[in-house]
């Protein structure tokens, strides 16, 4: 989610946009036309491939969506519950403005992304809700512990497209969850001609498994179902929230990301300054340097209309001019 973050001085009529001016490092000032014509050529062919080698140069240090790009967290996002955590990121729009230059539009946005962590962390953190008592964690589990019908009817919704990688191979093939199901001990297949069960596998080749009584997830086609303790399995990284906020989480979003015109427009700056677009390989190949401060423009402030009351219903007719806001 963005908004506009542009606002106007009375005193001196300039806005401050939120737009970042872009200018070729061997731009010629001539108003020749073969000048303009090789400036706008310049600009159409930078801005076709910017967003997305822009991203992939700064694949470690922003999670890109669209044409948003978020800062990953060096610890954790803020806390929206449920598994999940806030990201702040820019919403870059490439431009080109009079001229044929080239400009990004930018703004400040946020995003939910699945916590970095354990997947049965996960199940822990959809069980307590917006909780603030913590009911269910980790530690608490034992070898026999297991989930009641209502607390599976409540992970099934939550955790289906759930992207995951396991642990127990060394090897970073991700998976998407498909459904939620049955437990490690009473799960069985046919292994060499004999019947088996998942956690009866899984202590034959990998180990015993710590708590055969947790449901296992299925990944893989329903013709080739895989099945996966979920002790054996983490959340994969930088993985956006596509599904619905909750109320709580859509209230503690609105409240972490409303600020004032000003101060999102220094959010605006700050983001652009970590961002280090000028140190970015692609960038200087197309001889282009990005601006850290927002663009200078002209604007105006309109007259407030006149507000009439009273009109039509018998009494003494009203009219207010609004004045500061009010």
């Amino acid at each position: 989610m963005h908004s506009a973050s542009s606002f106007c001085q009375r005193s001196t009529r300039l806005a401050e946009s939120n737009a970042i001016a872009a200018t070729w490092t061997s731009e010629e000032s001539s108003p020749d036309p073969h000048c303009l014509k090789a400036r706008r050529d310049n600009a159409s062919a930078f801005w076709c491939f910017f967003p997305g080698r822009w991203t992939t140069s700064k694949s470690k240090s922003f999670k890109a969506v669209r044409n948003s790009f978020y800062c990953i967290p060096h610890g954790t996002g803020a806390d929206m519950k449920y598994g999940i955590e806030l990201w702040r990121g820019l919403f870059i729009s490439a431009r080109v403005i009079d001229g044929f230059r080239p400009a990004i539009n930018i703004d400040v946005s946020h995003s939910c992304f699945y916590k970095r962590q354990s997947l049965i962390n996960l199940i822990c953190d959809i069980l307590n809700g917006d909780e603030r008592e913590v009911k269910f964690h980790p530690n608490q589990l034992r070898l026999n512990t297991r989930l009641q019908p209502e607390q599976l009817s409540l992970l099934i919704p939550e955790l289906k497209g759930v992207s995951i990688h396991t642990t127990h191979r060394n090897q970073d093939r991700i998976y998407r969850i498909k459904d939620i199901l049955s437990t490690a001990v009473s799960m069985k297949f046919k292994r060499d001609g004999n019947e088996v069960s998942v956690a009866e596998y899984f202590r034959d080749v990998y180990g015993p498994l710590k708590y055969p009584n947790l449901p296992l997830v299925q990944v893989g086609s329903r013709s080739k179902a895989i099945y996966f303790p979920v002790e054996l399995c983490q959340v994969a990284n930088c993985q956006r929230y596509n599904k619905k906020l909750k109320a709580c989480q859509t209230t503690s979003t609105i409240r972490f990301a409303s600020t004032d015109a000003p101060t999102r427009n220094l959010k605006c700056i700050d983001m652009v300054k970590k961002s280090n677009f000028n140190s970015d390989p692609f960038l200087k190949s197309f001889g282009v340097q990005i601006k850290a401060e927002p663009m200078i423009v002209d604007g105006r402030v309109l007259p407030p209309p006149r507000l009439e009351y009273g009109k039509g219903n018998g009494g003494r007719q009203i009219i207010l001019t609004p004045k500061d806001g009010a």
